[in-house]
């Protein structure tokens, strides 16, 4: 869970805040794909968190060029929502170079399972994918799991309150305590509205990261991915959101 009634949360996984929230939904769900092949649909979206290249293709399945499905997917970018299959994607990432021999980065079998849809998050030393669930929450709340990208993050903790209340952080508990790189949450439903964020080193009032008037919308399902790197100018420690309306 996330923001559950600011109910303390202290778990394993990652929750993560919201700095660039508002990303556009992407392509059609996998649940409402038909593929021509008759195999269980599969829904891949990959996000390129990995600060140490800036351009990577993407290839399912395969590793000729009829298996690559995406092509210069920049730094801080998503893809299209692509299709994998059941009951396990193979994913071969690859950096892309404009002349030579591009080289394989990660080349991996992810799980996965029919009619869901993952956002599979490219980071510095792992291939982090997640399940973003897509079906309709109670009404009037959302979805939404996070994920800890940054390699060179400290341990973070969360802090939230509504964009109408300042509330010191002394005064506040944390939702999420040491957070760590390479995990993710279990998800599950989340308050909607607007909500004002703040991210500490953990165990320390030491604010690295720090929202306003985050905004988040009804029957709709968010990844929330942590990345850059920290007092970095070119790639600034922030958050990355994917989102894909309720469909079920």
């Amino acid at each position: 869970m996330w923001i559950n009634g600011f109910n303390k949360i202290c778990t394993g996984g990652f929750l993560v805040l919201v700095l660039l929230l508002g990303a556009p939904g992407i392509g059609m769900s996998a649940q409402e794909a038909s593929p021509e092949s008759g195999e269980p649909v599969v829904g891949l979206v990959f996000v390129n968190a990995l600060t140490a290249l800036d351009n990577v293709d993407v290839y399912i399945n395969g590793d000729s060029s009829e298996h690559r499905v995406v092509e210069k997917l920049a730094y801080g970018k998503t893809s299209d929502e692509l299709q994998g299959t059941a009951t396990g994607t193979v994913v071969i990432i690859r950096q892309n170079v404009s002349w030579g021999v591009d080289r394989d980065i990660f080349n991996t079998m992810i799980p996965t399972e029919p009619g869901q849809t993952y956002v599979v998050v490219i980071s510095d030393f792992f291939v982090i994918p997640v399940l973003l669930d897509l079906r309709k929450p109670l009404i009037g709340d959302a979805r939404s799991i996070g994920v800890h990208a940054a390699a060179e993050a400290p341990a973070l903790d969360l802090y939230a309150s509504e964009s109408s209340r300042r509330i010191p952080i002394g005064n506040l508990t944390p939702l999420v305590e040491d957070l760590q790189y390479g995990a993710s949450t279990a998800g599950g439903p989340t308050r909607t509205g607007s909500f004002d964020l703040r991210v500490t080193e953990a165990g320390t009032d030491n604010v690295v990261l720090e929202q306003e008037q985050v905004e988040i919308e009804p029957n709709t399902s968010y990844v929330f991915v942590v990345m850059g790197k920290p007092e970095s100018r070119e790639q600034p420690l922030t958050i990355l959101s994917v989102s894909l309306p309720s469909v079920s």
